[in-house]
């Protein structure tokens, strides 16, 4: 069997679309090698289908046996290089028990102490986007890539499911439609719900509606208060199905605006002025985008509730949010 090129990204759905271009990477510099992912359960299904990643472990619990036995699968795979993608000591442990022979991590994090080649990066601080990040730590391999985009696939038969699904929801009513999700779990501040409801509502005037997210009850109240379609929840299959088949999603800095990018599907993204989540670093790229954040110099952390602003992604209004999407429809159509 080929020896065995790694990577390894155990964060949220954004995180692992970014990262998309490592493999990528690896794979064109290194064909006769065969590349493998390290991912978490939940955003293992993004690699399906992906032909230049060879091998896929989910790893379902981040205990010392869930790392070992990540560690026992690299090992078996002949594994001579991994890379670990994010600034953690517990992840940077899976390499170190494989055995790997070149692990490369960040030099100004506590994981450096399990790597022996080491890449410094102060990502916040950098000014650099998110995928250019990823693809230097590829450097002690001797790989220099830039201007990768992340794609994502989706098989025909799962694009002819979510239309057969939206062909139910809708009534029949055909596109365009646009994809509107009110919810981060958490990742980004939140633009207000009632915005969300009067969006939905103002553009359902002109185009087809449907709300999508993980949380029931934001979806359902939007769905509710503006009168338009909720997207059963389902697996995260068939959710990139549905974007993959919108003609925009509305969203706020959050992984589901990856995902329509790396579908090539439009976005317009509200950012919070947070320095830690700049467009500069987490824009989608690959697609057509419109990016909307507040004015004003940006935020070095949220103080929350003891800001007057809070939540100032409320600054971005309703009226700029419909232009957008009006905008990106008028441009795609």
């Amino acid at each position: 069997m080929p020896p065995t090129l790694a990577a390894l990204r155990l964060d949220r759905l954004g995180d692992v679309i970014m990262a998309l271009p490592v493999w990528q990477a690896l794979k064109e510099r290194y064909q006769n090698c065969r590349t493998a992912a390290v991912v978490s359960d939940y955003t293992a299904p993004l690699l399906v289908g992906m032909d230049y990643i060879d091998e896929v472990y989910t790893l379902k619990e981040m205990d010392f046996q869930g790392l070992e036995g990540a560690g026992r699968w690299l090992g078996e795979l002949d594994c001579r290089a991994a890379v670990v993608l994010e600034p953690s000591f517990r992840i940077g442990l899976i390499p170190l028990l494989a055995g790997v022979p070149v692990r490369v991590g960040c030099a100004n994090r506590p994981q450096a102490l399990l790597a022996n080649r080491w890449v410094y990066q102060r990502r916040t601080a950098s000014g650099l986007h998110e995928i250019d990040l990823n693809l230097a730590m590829l450097r002690p391999l001797g790989v220099y890539r830039r201007g990768l985009i992340p794609r994502l696939q989706v098989s025909k038969e799962e694009g002819a499911q979510a239309l057969s699904k939206l062909k139910e929801l809708l009534g029949g009513r055909k596109k365009p439609f646009v994809v509107i999700h009110p919810g981060s779990g958490g990742s980004a501040i939140d633009w207000p719900e009632e915005h969300f409801s009067e969006l939905a509502r103002r553009i359902s005037e002109r185009v087809a509606v449907v709300v999508s997210g993980r949380d029931s009850d934001p979806v359902q109240e939007v769905s509710r208060r503006a009168g338009v379609a909720a997207w059963p929840q389902g697996n995260l299959r068939e959710f990139i199905a549905l974007l993959a088949c919108a003609d925009a999603l509305v969203s706020i800095d959050t992984g589901p605006m990856h995902i329509a990018a790396a579908l090539g599907t439009p976005t317009v993204s509200i950012f919070s002025p947070l320095r830690s989540v700049s467009p500069r670093r987490w824009a989608p790229r690959g697609n057509l985008s419109v990016v909307l954040k507040p004015d004003g110099v940006e935020c070095e952390r949220c103080l929350r509730e003891r800001c007057e602003r809070y939540p100032c992604t409320k600054e971005v209004s309703v009226g700029e949010v419909v232009e957008a999407v009006e905008s990106i429809l008028g441009k795609s159509g």
